[in-house]
């Protein structure tokens, strides 16, 4: 974590930019609530413009059942990044999937398919709508024996519940958290916002500004799907 910032950092600091250090118009609780709203749109703006600043460097790991074809993602899950099945265990084989349009959910029925080397090229993914709160994610062909698949992604903005609990600043930008819980405090006590919004309005530009160039050493390439893998794989399997 480039630059952690806790939460008992964060509501001082937005106490003091509203000058509101000793006030006891908004307790701790309020405060903390208005911080993790800020923090969550802060999250949104660095996700927005690099998604990878908070990738999970962990991939969640599925281990699919013959014959079905929906499981559970992780409980923090927001954004995926990408899925991939393994191959071989023993050679540690992965090959990256490709998503599937919905339109396209009939797509292999009446096509015999499978998760080989041969096959795996006909599976693909789709992200569906959540059950008991937790997101869905779709496979077909359903696998016709047990397979491995690991996803990588962009868990949802932590929940600071914690004294110590943090989140990334990265160089600074947490200070849009501040500034922001700041204005809403000064919002419920009715007072005058129009320099703290000006001053998020200039962090704003500064993340949307510099957030994107995250490996300044080497320019963004446009990847053909083809090439995600060791192998070539033909387009929908057939």
């Amino acid at each position: 974590m480039a630059r952690p910032v806790t939460l008992s950092q964060l509501r001082l600091r937005a106490r003091q930019q509203a000058d509101m250090e000793f006030s006891k118009l908004s307790d701790d609780p309020e405060v903390d609530q208005y911080i993790n709203d800020s923090a969550a749109e802060y999250y949104d703006l660095v996700v927005a413009q690099d998604p990878d600043y908070f990738l999970n460097p962990t991939p969640f790991a599925i281990s699919l059942v013959a014959g079905t074809d929906t499981y559970g993602l992780p409980a923090d899950f927001y954004k995926l990044r990408g899925v991939d099945t393994q191959l071989s265990a023993t050679a540690n084989q992965w090959v990256t999937l490709e998503p599937f349009n919905w339109k396209q959910r009939n797509l292999y029925n009446w096509a015999p398919v499978n998760w080989n080397i041969l096959g795996v090229a006909n599976v693909k993914y789709h992200l569906i709508g959540e059950t008991n709160g937790v997101d869905q994610i779709k496979f077909i062909p359903p696998s016709l024996t047990s397979q491995s698949v690991r996803v990588w992604y962009v868990p949802a903005c932590p929940t600071l519940v914690a004294e110590t609990d943090s989140i990334n600043g990265v160089n600074g930008w947490d200070e849009y958290i501040v500034v922001d819980a700041a204005i809403k405090l000064l919002q419920k006590e009715e007072s005058d916002t129009s320099v703290l919004m000006a001053r998020k309005a200039a962090l704003l530009e500064r993340i949307n500004a510099m957030a994107s160039g995250r490996d300044s050493g080497t320019a963004p390439t446009t990847v053909d799907k083809f090439s995600a893998n060791s192998f070539p794989f033909p387009d929908d399997g057939f």
